[in-house]
């Protein structure tokens, strides 16, 4: 199926495309922000902050050609819609967050769900 950009579909698609990808960026980055306050709160050490925001690169790094190819094989649309309800799903999880450990456990499956958007 071919779609226009110009057309109202194609201008839709676009934009949602801009916006779920921009929230996986700004995520990766706005952590770096919170990392004061997530060491206040959740008492987590200097080696648990890396991996908080390591383990959201690392998993999306390592997952975004193998999804691309997984898109390919069942559909974009359907990929899509996993990560961006994936990724919601992983966010909520993240800010409900007990400890590091689940933080950092969390933010690794919110990385995998931010390779699938």
């Amino acid at each position: 199926m071919k779609l226009e950009l110009r057309s109202r579909q194609g201008l839709l698609t676009i934009s949602a495309t801009i916006l779920a990808s921009g929230m996986a960026f700004l995520d990766s980055t706005a952590v770096n922000v919170a990392l004061p306050a997530i060491a206040e709160q959740l008492g987590a050490s200097f080696s648990e902050l890396q991996w908080i925001l390591d383990g959201y690169l690392l998993t999306l790094g390592a997952l975004i050609l193998p999804v691309g190819r997984l898109a390919d094989n069942i559909g974009r649309k359907r990929v899509f819609t996993w990560g961006v309800i994936a990724f919601a799903a992983t966010s909520l999880a993240c800010g409900l967050a007990p400890g590091p450990l689940w933080l950092i456990i969390f933010r690794t499956l919110q990385g995998a769900a931010a390779a699938l958007v």
